[in-house]
């Protein structure tokens, strides 16, 4: 009835048809099982994202501004070069006596009124440092203090190292002032 070759012919196809079912079970089985791993990861990454962000909470300094000066953040550009901050300082009721970093050469960092700082901390709590601050418009007097009236605002960039792509939110730390930010 059937010649040998045919006979042949349907073996291979026999068998041929066993390893396409044998292959499509166990990429079935993979699949299954990847679904599985990606729930238990999700989970996972929902746990770590909490323990992150309790993390980043605790790393915060709890400061309260003095004074009667506010801030406000007016502009955010991570550079590849570097991270930077367009700060408003402005006076609502009276007059105010506001401070702008100012390079100490003896310590070697930039210092606020010689007592504080000013830096970002990423929510991985790696703290960026200061490198450079300039007015938008004018020049900062020698000592640092800008004088700012009722209804006034002063504007000047804070320059900091660039932040690395993976970051999307952090603080910024002026002085007694934390101000945070997200990045898109």
């Amino acid at each position: 009835m059937f010649g040998q070759g045919e006979k042949m012919k349907i073996k291979w196809q026999l068998v041929g048809t066993f390893v396409l079912s044998c292959l499509l079970a166990f990429m079935l089985m993979s699949v299954n099982s990847c679904q599985r791993e990606r729930r238990l990861t999700a989970t996972q990454w929902q746990q770590m994202s909490q323990a992150a962000q309790a993390k980043f909470r605790a790393c915060i300094p709890d400061t309260q501004p003095e004074g009667n000066v506010n801030l406000a953040v007016a502009e955010i550009r991570n550079e590849p070069e570097q991270f930077r901050v367009k700060v408003i300082a402005y006076a609502v009721k009276e007059s105010v006596d506001f401070d702008l970093p100012q390079y100490s050469m003896s310590r070697g960092r930039w210092l606020i009124n010689e007592r504080f700082r000013s830096y970002v901390r990423d929510e991985q709590c790696n703290e960026y440092k200061l490198k450079d601050r300039t007015p938008t418009v004018g020049k900062v007097p020698d000592s640092g203090r800008i004088q700012i009236k009722p209804g006034e605002f002063y504007e000047f960039t804070l320059s900091y190292p660039h932040l690395s792509d993976e970051i999307r939110q952090g603080v910024i730390v002026y002085g007694n002032w934390v101000m945070p930010f997200v990045l898109k």
